[in-house]
């Protein structure tokens, strides 16, 4: 397993601010986590909360199993588990797993509810915001691509595993036929998007957000200004804290500091 040479910049004291990623799978999920926990540096920052279609009457090897490919610690939840940073929680057989309040909440599930993959990023996103991440890795169906709309609109990130490189791609192809994929990545690079994404200054320092600083090369009003010059696209008459903060989520998700109106090479996983 891979070690990280220092700890990520996470104010990780205060609960509020902890970045909580929300992984979901089914068929063919289990490799999948493997090699993504392979790659996951320990001191992250982070904290993991796992859901994986299980047998409701079979005691779980989840936990276990993930162990393997981590030096965090992995635990199957309890109702009312409240979450820290640098570990790992799994879900239980037989229930729907939520996010409250910086606390993990099991329940009975119900099909009014949706997947267990969808509950769970849809309460991510409302505990979290932008600090929600959510993963779609191997699986069948469209379970999760819900999910990520709520997480995408309250500015969080969601990871899709390429589909070329998932055991079964309904779930991955789900999620980027519907547009709800920032990143699609095979499961081994998805930790360093993950990681530049929550060390960025949107996550870090998210009540800071000015993109018009004088400091930067370009102001939201230049970008504003190019946009109507060469797209016909007039922006200017919306509110500009709200322009603001999806031009500073689109930085964040391509790991740019500050705005800049030359030329990049394109970003094929974005």
């Amino acid at each position: 397993m891979r070690k990280s040479d220092g700890k990520a910049d996470i104010q990780s004291d205060d609960i509020s601010a902890l970045p909580i990623i929300g992984i979901g799978a089914s068929a063919g999920g289990i490799s999948a986590l493997s090699r993504f926990f392979d790659a996951m540096p320990d001191d992250n920052g982070c904290a993991f909360v796992v859901v994986l279609h299980l047998d409701p009457v079979r005691e779980s090897e989840l936990a276990r199993i993930l162990s393997a490919h981590t030096a965090m610690p992995v635990a199957q939840i309890t109702d009312g588990t409240t979450i820290a940073p640098g570990h790992v929680y799994v879900i239980a057989p037989g229930s729907d797993l939520s996010v409250r309040d910086g606390a993990l909440h099991m329940a009975k599930p119900s099909a009014s509810h949706g997947h267990p993959v969808d509950v769970l990023f849809s309460s991510l996103a409302r505990d979290r915001g932008e600090r929600a991440i959510a993963v779609v890795l191997s699986g069948t169906g469209s379970n999760g691509t819900e999910g990520l709309r709520d997480i995408r609109a309250e500015g969080g990130m969601s990871l899709v595993q390429a589909p070329e490189t998932a055991e079964f791609d309904g779930m991955p192809r789900s999620a980027i036929l519907a547009g709800m994929a920032d990143h699609v990545l095979p499961p081994e690079k998805m930790p360093e998007a993950l990681l530049a994404f929550v060390k960025h200054g949107y996550i870090v320092h998210p009540a800071a957000i000015d993109v018009s600083s004088s400091e930067s090369p370009a102001t939201l009003g230049n970008v504003l200004d190019l946009l109507r010059a060469r797209g016909g696209y007039d922006f200017r008459g919306y509110k500009h804290s709200t322009l603001g903060r999806r031009v500073h989520r689109r930085l964040g998700l391509r790991n740019i500091d500050t705005l800049c109106l030359c030329r990049r090479p394109q970003d094929q996983s974005a």
